[in-house]
């Protein structure tokens, strides 16, 4: 509760609040206030408190609130206060709707919109939902439903920082979205780790690399459908490069080979076919000296599509290579992608499998139109053959 006091001479204001000196004593932050956050503190209604200070969740915190924009004024009940604190010491705080309204309140009764749901924001608390979130639409079982089969499936291995929906299209009971998810690994020596520490001790250059994106957070795109029918829920994946190609898949799967896509019922497969339009091979592996991946045969300018997910490390052009990309999935898998005609995915994209990621071409040193494509684990070339 506050009370507000009004002097009608200069019509100012000031607002008490009696029962919680910590509103008394904090400011209200504006988006150009959050930065460079050192703990933030989530408070409900009933006084309830959840503290993070963690610096990977501090950072989404303070993405999501410092890019919020001006909104229309909101008709969401505001319950919650969020206590932030700078590294300079400032502490202030937002007020935020309960619900998926997705805006919180600043000063001077202005809104500002963060975000399409902001369940993203309290879940970085360790909430799964508000106390009186909505239930009973398509949009909200389906959400509830993959936030608990995601979380069951990979908080074991990783720690998750985001699960949302983006681009929802429902069409009565059926509905096509993107399910994004952002997890980390759990704090642990990357030298530690065998294939690093492998690496390290075998003075290759890839072990900064390795290092690196061990540590950084990831981010998977899953392209999903959802029918409801008799009341449950069936969901399908998009396994098609271009286009539409929809599969039943099992999202409790206990397979867990590829951390940003659900393998469909039956296909346990760890890579997808990198070159749709042609599965002619014209060159064969061979080993790590002489081949050390394979050539697809293929018209020029024909799609070339990520065989797993991951971050794209490389996307440059050398004489032997020509134009080419490297991805790594920073659990010591690396697919290499040459003589491209053309490069969609730059460096520093994060790409989900199946994402079309360049182009055939006859670039470096080939002697016609063809992919070549390499398979790396923990440092060592893979007959990619072995796979498909």
């Amino acid at each position: 509760m506050k009370i507000v006091i009004r002097n009608k001479e200069n019509n100012t204001e000031n607002e008490f609040y009696p029962f919680r000196q910590e509103l008394n004593e904090s400011q209200v932050f504006l988006p150009s206030n959050i930065k460079e956050l050192v703990c933030a503190k989530l408070v409900l209604a009933d006084g309830t408190e959840y503290i993070v200070e963690d610096d990977t969740k501090l950072k989404r915190i303070e993405q999501m609130l410092s890019d919020a924009k001006k909104s229309s004024s909101s008709a969401c009940p505001f319950d919650a206060e969020i206590f932030l604190t700078r590294a300079d010491g400032v502490t202030g705080r937002i007020t935020i709707a309960s619900d998926n309204c997705c805006q919180y309140i600043g000063a001077n009764d202005t809104y500002y919109d963060y975000g399409e749901n902001n369940l993203r924001l309290i879940r970085l608390f360790g909430l799964k939902n508000w106390p009186h979130h909505s239930a009973g639409t398509l949009y909200s079982e389906t959400e509830s439903y993959l936030y608990d089969a995601f979380y069951e499936k990979y908080s074991p291995h990783y720690e998750i920082l985001d699960l949302t929906i983006k681009n929802w299209e429902q069409d009565g009971d059926e509905a096509i979205f993107f399910y994004y998810m952002t997890h980390k690994n759990y704090d642990k020596d990357p030298d530690t780790v065998p294939y690093i520490k492998e690496a390290k001790e075998r003075g290759e250059y890839i072990y900064e690399t390795y290092k690196k994106e061990y540590l950084e957070p990831k981010t998977g795109m899953y392209d999903l459908k959802v029918v409801k029918k008799d009341g449950k829920l069936k969901f399908f994946a998009n396994v098609s490069g271009k286009g539409e190609r929809w599969q039943e898949f099992d999202v409790s799967s206990e397979s867990t080979k590829n951390e940003y896509y659900l393998a469909p019922k039956d296909d346990d497969r760890l890579f997808e076919w990198p070159c749709p339009s042609s599965y002619k091979i014209s060159r064969s592996f061979t080993g790590k000296y002489n081949h050390q991946g394979v050539d697809i045969e293929a018209e020029k300018g024909a799609p070339v599509v990520s065989a797993t997910a991951g971050t794209v490390t490389e996307a440059e052009f050398n004489k032997e290579m020509g134009s080419y990309i490297v991805i790594s999935d920073g659990a010591g898998t690396i697919t290499r992608y040459a003589h491209l005609d053309e490069i969609i995915a730059t460096k520093g994209t994060k790409v989900g499998r199946n994402q079309v990621i360049g182009k055939v071409g006859q670039t470096g040193l080939a002697t016609g139109p063809h992919l070549h494509f390499e398979i790396m684990l923990n440092g060592e070339y893979i007959d990619p053959n072995i796979y498909f």
